[in-house]
């Protein structure tokens, strides 16, 4: 699991504009070097206030490009918080995306930028979980999360939320993982190689916590995916706002 988050204390300012999206309620203003914004989402008696702050200023390169910080609370009162005190527009896009659903009573951000994306779980008492993610899947029968990392390394993740626990976390896989399947009780991912025109398959045993390649098993049976709530087509115009 990534522990690369950074601490950064915040100034307060003025919101002078509002506007409503699918996404919850939106304000934003700009400061001398950065445009804010923030997005506020509710479950239960829990809040998120989520802030972004986007470099306007080129002239000082010694500013970060962007910020972000999350603020949970519950019945108002602000009981944990999150801080990127610096997310560089690297790996493709960067900054927060923020979930407009709540996903079997937990609310979700990802995460992207510096080779490190994450996925942020939290649930209806305002507990955070923090695990390599990007990309989302959904098992709504079993309740799992699975998780594609938007990294320079290949991986996956995978959190019970019925639990909140992360049943898997692996990184270094040879390939690139594609998409999630499953059939009864099995789960299985396709990949992508550098060297080979033809997709791999993976099968991932949540019991031993492993996963192996295994093309042979899974072209031998049925298999049904398993949904998608996020990709690359969804995510192309997050850039810190």
């Amino acid at each position: 699991m990534s522990s690369k988050l950074k601490l950064i204390i915040l100034t307060p300012i003025f919101l002078i504009t509002f506007v409503i999206s699918n996404y919850g309620q939106i304000e934003s203003n700009s400061n001398e070097n950065y445009s804010v914004s923030k997005i506020e989402k509710k479950l239960s008696n829990i809040n998120l206030e989520i802030f972004q702050y986007k470099l306007t200023n080129q002239e000082n390169p010694s500013f970060p490009t962007c910020k972000a910080k999350i603020y949970i609370l519950k019945n108002n009162i602000k009981i944990d918080s999150i801080n990127f005190s610096e997310i560089e527009p690297v790996g493709g896009n960067y900054g927060l995306m923020i979930y407009s659903s709540i996903i079997e009573n937990h609310l979700l951000v990802t995460k992207y930028g510096d080779y490190e994306g994450l996925t942020i779980i939290i649930n209806k008492n305002g507990e955070k979980f923090i695990t390599d993610g990007g990309f989302a899947y959904l098992d709504r029968t079993r309740k799992l999360l699975f998780s594609i990392s938007a990294s320079d390394l290949f991986g996956i993740s995978v959190f019970d939320l019925k639990l909140d626990s992360e049943i898997i976390y692996k990184h270094d896989i040879e390939d690139e993982p594609i998409e999630f399947y499953k059939k009864n009780e099995r789960y299985f991912f396709k990949a992508a190689s550098d060297n080979s025109e033809k997709d791999s398959f993976y099968e991932i045993n949540l019991k031993n916590k492993t996963i192996a390649k295994n093309e042979n098993i899974f072209e031998s049976i049925e298999y049904q995916k398993i949904e998608k709530l996020i990709d690359w087509e969804d995510v192309k115009n997050i850039n810190c706002e």
